[in-house]
């Protein structure tokens, strides 16, 4: 019976000696599967992180661009503004440029034929090519201009310019 006895101890301690190997390793396990499905939110939280960092520069970069646009466009109204502040307003040019003759603005401005240099009062060299391209100009915009000359007095250059209007 002691034989048995002492069996039996030996026998449980070895049961015990595996129950503990079997609780241990499950232990073991059971950290090890927490340990996994921590390492998953972990890597959950970091691409959320990064997500929403990508989110916060692209609304940043969006910030940036629509306040450029809005700082273009207000630039760009107070421009039309302040040109609208001329709106058809008439202009008047005055020349003392006694040497240009009515006949010769007439053929400047049909430029009918090549207009020959002369020298104006102050001594300067001109065709009156600059009276051309300026009612060119104005011809291009819907304008025109009216010239009132007298030989020997000078000469007046009347044009208006009309009000800019958005997408005319």
């Amino acid at each position: 019976m002691q034989s048995e006895r002492i069996w039996l101890i030996v026998y449980n301690d070895k049961q015990q000696d595996l129950l503990r190997d079997y609780q241990a390793k499950y232990q073991i396990a059971e950290k090890e599967h927490e340990l996994q499905l921590q390492e998953q939110k972990n890597h959950q939280s970091r691409r959320l992180l990064a997500f929403a960092i990508a989110m916060a520069l692209m609304f940043l970069a969006l910030a940036v661009i629509s306040l450029r646009y809005a700082t273009q466009r207000k630039r760009q109204t107070d421009m039309l503004k302040r040109l609208n502040q001329t709106k058809d307003h008439l202009f008047s040019v005055v020349s003392h440029d006694i040497k240009t003759p009515v006949m010769m603005q007439e053929k400047i401005l049909n430029m009918t034929s090549f207009v020959d240099p002369e020298y104006g009062t102050g001594g300067e060299m001109g065709t009156g090519i600059g009276l051309f391209v300026s009612q060119q100009l104005l011809k291009r915009n819907g304008e025109d201009i009216r010239i009132e000359s007298k030989e020997g007095q000078g000469t007046q250059a009347f044009f208006s310019i009309k009000q800019y209007q958005n997408g005319q």
